[in-house]
């Protein structure tokens, strides 16, 4: 099995990782996600879905939170990007799709 970076003693930032080294160890973070397929009512040969990363519980637009944006290989939705680069601060859930040509990120954190 493959070793982590920590494991072989390299330590990447500032701050030691979480109880569970998870987004959800930072408090007010929720996690969820949701697959949409033929049972959801997606259609016929739909497989798809959607990771959403909730930086707070509170009004997002009221209570940004800091942020800022790293591309790293270049693959996958970037929706939103420019704003927060623009603007520093995150105003909504990250999404994380599942590669899909229907690109479903809103309709299913509707769902969720």
């Amino acid at each position: 099995m493959a070793k982590r970076l920590r494991d072989l003693g390299i330590d990447l930032g500032q701050l030691p990782p979480g109880r569970f080294n998870h987004p959800v160890d930072v408090a007010g973070v929720s996690v969820g996600h949701v697959t949409l397929g033929p049972e959801t009512g997606a259609g016929p040969g739909v497989r798809t879905g959607v990771t959403a990363v909730l930086p707070h519980t509170d009004n997002w637009f009221r209570h940004p939170v800091p942020a800022a944006v790293a591309v790293i290989n270049g693959y996958g939705t970037t929706t939103g990007t420019a704003e927060v680069a623009e603007l520093g601060r995150l105003e909504s859930p990250v999404l994380r799709p599942i590669p899909s040509p229907s690109r479903p990120s809103p309709r299913a954190l509707y769902a969720t």
